[in-house]
């Protein structure tokens, strides 16, 4: 595991929503693993995350995919190096690109969700990234982040949040309303209220994302839905 190898002083908690605990088995021997088997309970991508936060944390807490492959083992390091220069920050995230070659980049630092966004990048798909180009480059930030300086967000993608866990306590974790999808968008939007949330460009890991299919219709639905919900505590943005 590239995390192991980070030099970080843990703990790492593995929460495992499988029927089967057999991933327990696979795992290092490392005292700084810590299992949480759910015995196929899926709670939800935020509600998973939740578990452990009356458990023993760091100063800083690593939200943390495990589909991320970390390409060399000082990111953590240069991560925590950032937020030790800048005080309050609340949240970092690197640049975050396909696992494989070319290595394009995911444009997770975005601006805060519209309906349009939604609806066009999950029903219309490339005829909306063709006729609103622009307005996607807009709502991806693409003119100012993946560049060379720290771009400040309030939605960041939950794949990877390297956040001061003082300031994620007192945002109150993820709201457990979200079962899948804006849960980080919504949590991004109230540690921002404790200080910057940022994008850092020059630190990279790489990521196996699994895109939204819009073929499928639970995880349609389950998006629709979560964007009422952010909507409801947020106020509903057209465009």
């Amino acid at each position: 595991m590239g995390l192991l190898s980070s030099g970080f002083a843990g703990p790492l908690y593995i929460v495992d929503n499988s029927r089967e605990s057999s991933l327990e088995a696979v795992l290092p021997s490392d005292p700084r693993i810590h299992y949480l088997h759910l015995g196929g309970r899926n709670l939800g991508f935020g509600a998973a995350h939740n578990l452990v936060r009356n458990l023993e944390l760091g100063t800083f807490h690593l939200i943390l995919n495990p589909d991320i492959v970390f390409p060399e083992p000082t990111v953590l390091q240069r991560l925590v190096a950032v937020l030790d220069e800048n005080p309050s920050i609340s949240m970092i995230q690197p640049l975050i690109c396909d696992v494989l070659p070319p290595h394009h980049v995911q444009r997770l630092c975005k601006r805060d969700p519209t309906l349009l966004a939604q609806i066009g990048r999950a029903v219309l798909g490339p005829i909306y990234h063709r006729a609103l180009r622009r307005y996607n480059e807009w709502y991806e930030m693409q003119s100012e982040a993946y560049g060379s300086s720290l771009v400040l967000s309030t939605y960041l993608s939950g794949a990877f949040m390297l956040c001061r866990t003082d300031k994620l306590h007192r945002a109150g974790w993820f709201d457990p309303a979200f079962f899948l999808y804006l849960e980080d968008a919504d949590l991004t939007r109230r540690l921002a209220a404790y200080g910057p949330c940022v994008h850092c460009p020059w630190v990279l890991v790489y990521h196996h994302w699994a895109r939204f299919n819009r073929t499928r219709l639970i995880p349609f639905l389950s998006a629709a839905w979560s964007f009422v919900i952010y909507s409801r505590k947020w106020g509903l943005v057209g465009w």
